[in-house]
């Protein structure tokens, strides 16, 4: 069984306990347990709704450094690695294997280490605005050209032709697992006009246009849609979206049903799909640290 927790936050910095670092561990903790909140209906004799809202939870860690001088090092890094995504108001995450928890470290409480240089016990305290894990996985898709056409045809003609043979559409498979529908983002690298893609019964189109070098963002699970200049500055850009209401057929953050579903695009510029399978609790998997 996997053992690692990996905390990983907004600046690419991370710690990992109970992973290939010896020295840093965890206790036992509440990652593993859920609880829904529910309402009732006014006759209070019904369950009206179930919701998951804002949670705390607590990771207890240690260190056993080998060294004072490594004990110290990790001790203040273990402090200060929440602090970035506080600053910048977002959320970092916590792995439990391949899933993550968005989340923030509110709290960071030192005990014992007064001890050794070399030990300390340490309580993270974490705050999450929906207890939701989360799996992704990732697809890329790039236009398909003459060459590539012929490789999936088979085709060789003999004599050229003025015109693109291989259309001006292009059309993919996504599997979508799970039994429920799924939040997704979707990534288009410029340069690309007007981009669009429909996926199953549902088309999802920006009316922009994306610069070589930038990168155009949709997240149907935040319902934003960011525009990433050369410089990595980030511009909301919620305006430009094709209108249309949920199950309309063009609602710009409608999610995926499971199962295959048939991708269609103009064949002009390269995408990423990345799909979100979410659970109330991390499921437990095989495999070593």
């Amino acid at each position: 069984m996997r053992t690692d927790i990996t905390y990983v936050n907004n600046n690419g910095k991370t710690v990992q306990f109970g992973g290939s670092d010896e020295d840093l561990h965890y206790l036992q903790h509440d990652l593993r347990a859920n609880s829904w909140t529910y309402e009732t209906g006014v006759a209070k004799t019904r369950i009206s709704s179930f919701k998951h809202g804002l949670e705390e939870k607590k990771l207890p860690v240690g260190i056993m450094a080998k060294t004072a001088k490594e004990g110290i090092a990790k001790s203040n890094y273990i402090a200060q690695i929440g602090e970035y995504d506080i600053m910048a108001k977002r959320p970092g995450r916590l792995y439990v294997g391949d899933w993550y928890l968005s989340c923030w470290i509110v709290g960071v409480s030192f005990s014992n280490y007064w001890l050794s240089d070399c030990i300390a016990e340490i309580e993270l305290s974490l705050v999450c605005e929906k207890c939701e894990w989360i799996h992704e996985t990732t697809t890329q898709y790039a236009p398909i050209t003459m060459q590539d056409s012929d490789a999936i045809l088979g085709a060789d003609f003999e004599y050229d032709f003025e015109h693109d043979l291989a259309g001006s559409a292009s059309s993919h498979m996504l599997d979508v697992p799970g039994v429920f529908d799924a939040q997704f983002l979707w990534r288009v690298y410029g340069p690309a006009t007007n981009p669009y893609i429909r996926i199953g019964d549902n088309t999802y189109k920006i009316n922009t246009s994306v610069r070589e070098g930038q990168i155009l963002e949709v997240d149907t699970s935040q319902k934003t849609i960011t525009l990433i200049d050369e410089q990595g500055r980030r511009t909301s850009i919620l305006s430009e979206r094709a209108r249309g209401a949920k199950g309309s057929g063009s609602y710009i953050f409608e999610p995926i049903h499971p199962g295959t579903q048939t991708v269609t695009y103009d064949n002009t510029y390269l995408f990423d799909i990345t799909l979100y399978e979410m659970r109330s609790l991390p499921p437990f998997e095989l495999g070593g640290k």
